[in-house]
């Protein structure tokens, strides 16, 4: 009886054990930040630990307290059922942890009643031998095991805080954007009036320099809007507003508004229209009209000699526009970087030092969108460049 005297002070024991460790983790989930994962875990493992010491009522029967076994058993087996949807549904325990520790252990048990049951000396001393190394060998196993899971533990949390920080940015960016879209939209409201001679007529070297700062606006204005895109994109603000429309009428709406910027490099851009009507198709008007000019507008910039060409054809589930420009042109590698978000081509950064790389960025996205790509091609540079506009007929 005496045993179970101690056995009641060690019990005792790890129950307050158990208790001030839970407390601990508890008050450090006020100070930090911790995985929502952990704490389904610490609930499961508490109730396990409560059903399994409520369980442990067995010993009275040492003190003379008669009790129903049975009741024991059934609630050993629900906290065992606890334990292991735990492990299987919430990870408590890495299961590989516990199946390479389990499968080593059997190993490691044979390896050594094997060596115990040989006759010969050096029978038992291979067979020892052979345990032993096991043995080491398991160790390192366990622990390269328990060593990568720390680091993936670690990973997905800077993962996390990567997607914190990233989505902190993208809000961030929007927020700045929406405050610099009201001034610089009245300052270009002003910068227009004076230019039509509202407040008078501009003498002409004064006229140059107010024409200078209201380009300058503009592409400030571009660049904002740029951004603000960019961000909802980013956050999945961004939402698409799909109506039947007619792709000629935007494109020729497109050349509208960039034939000035084509006739002061003194380059062409013409649109040779296919014989047929294209048919109408399911897009967001905005965001459509924002991959063509990005794109056209983009080749204006590269383009100093010749001009450009804007081709369309009728496929059979999609509408193919080409765009053709006599440009800088672009290697193998540029064709595909040109496309990702602050990534220019080599001519860019030499030729055109003013541009953010992000029109391209922002046109792949909403071609993406509307379930359609975008792409380029070019045979080197001085070549010019293709880029092509696939938009489908029907959204699927």
């Amino acid at each position: 009886k005496s045993f179970h005297h101690l056995f009641l002070i060690f019990f005792f024991f790890y129950v307050i054990l158990f208790l001030f460790e839970m407390y601990k983790f508890l008050q450090r989930t006020k100070r930090e930040s911790v995985d929502i994962v952990k704490i389904n875990q610490l609930k499961y493992l508490f109730l396990f630990f409560i059903i399994m010491n409520i369980g442990a009522y067995a010993f009275l029967s040492a003190y003379g307290i008669d009790i129903n076994p049975l009741g024991t058993y059934w609630l050993e087996v629900t906290a065992v059922s606890i334990l292991a949807f735990a492990i299987t549904k919430h990870h408590l325990f890495d299961i590989r942890v516990i199946a390479t520790e389990f499968l080593i252990g059997i190993i490691g048990v044979i390896l050594f009643i094997q060596a115990m049951i040989t006759e010969t000396f050096w029978s038992k001393v291979l067979g020892f031998g052979l345990f032993f190394l096991f043995s080491i060998v398991g160790y390192f196993l366990i622990k390269s095991i328990l060593k990568e899971i720390e680091l993936r533990s670690n990973l997905q949390k800077a993962y996390a805080e990567l997607e914190k920080l990233d989505k902190a940015k993208s809000e961030f960016v929007s927020i700045v954007s929406h405050q610099l879209r009201t001034p610089l939209t009245a300052i270009k409201g002003y910068m227009s009036m004076i230019l039509e001679g509202s407040y008078g007529k501009l003498p002409k070297k004064t006229e140059r320099v107010v024409n200078n700062v209201y380009e300058s606006n503009e592409r400030l204005i571009r660049l904002v809007n740029n951004f603000l895109n960019i961000s909802r994109i980013e956050s999945g603000k961004l939402k698409l507003a799909f109506e039947r429309n007619s792709l000629e009428e935007m494109i020729e709406s497109v050349i509208n508004e960039l034939k000035l910027e084509a006739e002061k490099k003194e380059i062409y851009l013409k649109w040779e229209q296919s014989e047929k009507l294209l048919p109408k198709i399911s897009i967001d008007v905005e965001k459509a009209r924002q991959i063509i000019l990005n794109v056209i507008d983009n080749s204006i910039r590269y383009t100093s000699q010749g001009g450009i060409t804007i081709r369309t054809k009728n496929l059979r589930s999609s509408i193919l526009i080409s765009i053709t420009d006599t440009g800088e042109g672009m290697t193998e590698e540029e064709t595909t970087k040109v496309f990702k978000s602050f990534s220019r081509g080599g001519a860019g950064n030499e030729t055109h030092t003013e541009g953010a790389g992000l029109g391209l960025y922002i046109a792949r996205k909403f071609a993406e969108m509307h379930q359609g790509k975008i792409w380029a091609e070019s045979e080197g540079r001085g070549k010019g460049s293709v880029f092509y506009i696939e938009l489908p007929k029907v959204r699927r």
